[in-house]
């Protein structure tokens, strides 16, 4: 048997689509659909699971069975920086910045049979050029799971997300209202982009009307999207605390330009959408953030979101099919 135990059922995501549903609907289909044979059964979040030792539990940190003596698959969200494992702050360019204190589950991974770890690009490209910390990272990983481990970008539905394109970017004309205009996230230290702000406003630029800054985002709301998509051309995060962040580019899938911190973004050749807490660049953020909020620059803008966006709609390694098949190699591997 295998049990799959998410946060959210995997029924969730045909009115959610928030990633815990979108993970939910799409591995216990997708594992249905190939190892049906064997039973596929989806569990509650906070039930215990009656494993035998021939099971297997699919599910994440901090679900319970990972501590029951089951025999866990383990479907992470990771940075690769081996630090975010065992402190509740991380150092930044010298700037002492809050994180997801998630030292507890340190042990627990020891508990898994296979892995499947989720990440960004920019952490996958310090992993394939041998990165001392994503290195050692990685060799701890392996070890808890006797080397029965996978690493993949975070898989989208591109369906899902382009169901309301974004096909142009906003150009002020004589004929229409449009302006170009950019959403900040922020909210708190998890979606911290306060430097960011300070310097929009140095610029003289005005908040609610040159931007906006919101912390949230209803996704399932059409209105709510459309609107979005007339009203912004750029989305800025300056998030230090996740692996993606993955709602990020679900924007750049629907077609707007994302602009975010370094440790998770790396601009594909569009430097000027690449942010760093640095100091010493500080003077170069400017600039980059005034370049982007030039409407003279637009032009350049859609080239650069053109090239991204159909490097990213016409990648293998970003699709669920790809994902289920590596995770069920994992799967395969371990019974």
């Amino acid at each position: 048997m295998i049990y799959v135990s998410f946060p959210r059922t995997p029924d969730d995501y045909l009115q959610d689509c928030r990633w815990h549903a979108q993970l939910s609907h799409h591995v216990y289909h997708g594992l249905r659909s190939r190892f049906g044979r064997l039973g596929v059964e989806f569990v509650g979040w906070d039930s215990d699971i009656p494993a035998g030792p021939t099971d297997l539990v699919v599910t994440c940190l901090p679900n319970r069975n990972y501590r029951s003596g089951a025999r866990i698959i383990g479907v992470e969200n990771d940075t690769l920086i081996p630090e975010r494992w065992t402190q509740a702050t991380a150092d930044i360019h010298g700037l002492t910045v809050q994180v997801d204190d998630i030292a507890a589950l340190h042990s627990l991974v020891d508990n898994a049979v296979g892995l499947i770890v989720m990440t960004n690009d920019v952490a996958l490209g310090r992993l394939r050029a041998n990165e001392a910390r994503a290195a050692s990272h990685a060799a701890w990983l392996s070890r808890a799971c006797n080397g029965n481990i996978g690493y993949t970008p975070h898989p989208i539905d591109h369906q899902r997300f382009r169901r309301i394109p974004k096909l142009f970017l906003n150009r002020k004309r004589l004929w229409n209202s449009q302006q170009h205009r950019m959403m900040v996230y922020h909210a708190g230290w998890r979606k911290n982009s306060a430097e960011a702000i300070t310097i929009l406003e140095g610029l003289g630029l005005v908040r609610d009307q040159h931007f906006d800054v919101v912390d949230t985002v209803d996704k399932n709301d059409p209105q709510a999207m459309a609107a979005l998509v007339e009203r912004y051309n750029v989305i800025f995060s300056g998030s230090f605390s996740e692996s993606g962040p993955i709602n990020m580019i679900e924007y750049l899938v629907q077609g707007f330009v994302i602009a975010g911190h370094e440790e998770w973004w790396g601009g594909y050749g569009f430097v000027e959408s690449v942010w760093s807490y640095d100091p010493a660049l500080r003077d170069e953020m400017t600039r980059r953030m005034a370049w982007l909020m030039n409407p003279r620059n637009v032009g350049q803008m859609q080239q650069h979101r053109d090239r991204i966006l159909q490097h990213f709609l016409t990648r293998d390694d970003m699709r669920w099919e790809t994902f289920l098949e590596r995770l069920g190699t994992i799967i395969r591997h371990a019974l």
